[in-house]
Parts: structure tokens; C-alpha cells; sequence
């Protein structure tokens, strides 16, 4: 992600479809200040962010590390609805799985799915991941009113072997 992304990745986030906003369970509004730092953080070493772009440039999917490097890092993934079912989603994740597995003295990676996402949870169960602990969250912000209030997550883990 660079800085003249930080646009067209604001775009993608306002633009999602009610589905796609509920089950990706987007928590904040990602306008171009918000963007525009997510790039900053990229720069500085501490956030990694991928985005998915199609055939004619449109953002259809992101994936982010956070933090970056450090300490387990938490991992987010978005595709729009009419992109899923294709395997981008997968290949998002084992691009991320690969670049965490190379980091000296990386321990996993963690994430947090909203347990309706039953696609998502197959997905993160086929790729090794477990899951932890079940939570109650509130979400104040969504332009939808049916995706506000309290939701159950689920957080779940995928473990390194020590010794790779």
C-alpha cells in the first residue's frame, strides 16, 4: 500500500454492501484521514497492507498485519461479495501466512471473525487456524443500521511450530 492508495481503499470500505460490511465486521469508518495513516504506518514499518485490485484497477479486496513487525499480529480481510467464492481470500491469507512464517522469531497470527461468518470460519479452520475465544463486541459505527449493536466474535490463532 502506498500513500496514492489511500483513496481508492477509502473508497472500497464505503462502498460495501451491507452484507459485506456485516460479515467482515468493518469497526470504524475507514475515511481518507484513516487511510492515509494506515499507508503512514506502512511506511514506517509497523502496518502491512495488501490490496486486491481487479483486472481494471478497482480495490476488491484488503488484507492488513497489526501490528507489524512484533508481537503475534493481528490480521484483517476484506473481499467484496461479488469477489468471494474465487479462492482470492485464500490466496490473501497464505501470502500473509508466508510472510509472517519468514519474520525472525514469529510466533503466528491471530484474527477475529464474526461468528455468523460461517464462510470465513471454514476458510480460517482449513488453514490451520483455532479457535480461542468467543466475545461479545459492540459496534457503534455502520452505515447500516442492522450491523450496529452487540455481536458475538469469535478469535482464533494460528500456531508456528517452534522449531521451523
Amino acid at each position: 500500500m502506498r500513500a496514492a492508495d489511500a483513496g481508492p481503499l477509502s473508497d472500497f470500505y464505503r462502498g460495501l454492501d451491507a452484507y459485506t460490511d456485516r460479515m467482515f465486521f468493518v469497526l470504524s469508518d475507514f475515511g481518507p484521514n484513516v487511510t492515509a495513516e494506515m499507508a503512514d504506518l506502512q511506511a514506517a514499518g509497523e502496518e502491512l497492507h495488501w490490496l486486491l485490485e481487479a483486472p481494471d484497477g478497482e480495490v476488491i479486496g484488503h488484507l492488513s498485519l497489526q501490528p507489524f513487525p512484533g508481537i503475534t499480529p493481528r490480521l484483517g480481510i476484506c473481499v467484496l461479495q461479488g469477489w468471494q467464492g474465487r479462492g482470492l481470500g485464500r490466496q490473501m491469507m497464505d501470502l500473509a501466512i508466508a510472510g509472517v512464517w519468514d519474520l525472525p522469531d514469529s510466533t503466528g497470527l491471530w484474527l477475529s471473525v464474526l461468528e455468523e461468518n460461517r464462510g470465513a470460519r471454514a476458510l480460517y479452520d482449513s488453514l490451520g487456524f483455532r479457535r480461542v475465544r468467543d466475545r461479545m463486541v459492540r459496534r457503534r459505527y455502520s452505515r447500516y443500521r442492522q450491523n450496529r449493536g452487540m455481536f458475538k466474535l469469535v478469535d482464533m490463532v494460528l500456531s508456528f511450530p517452534m522449531n521451523r
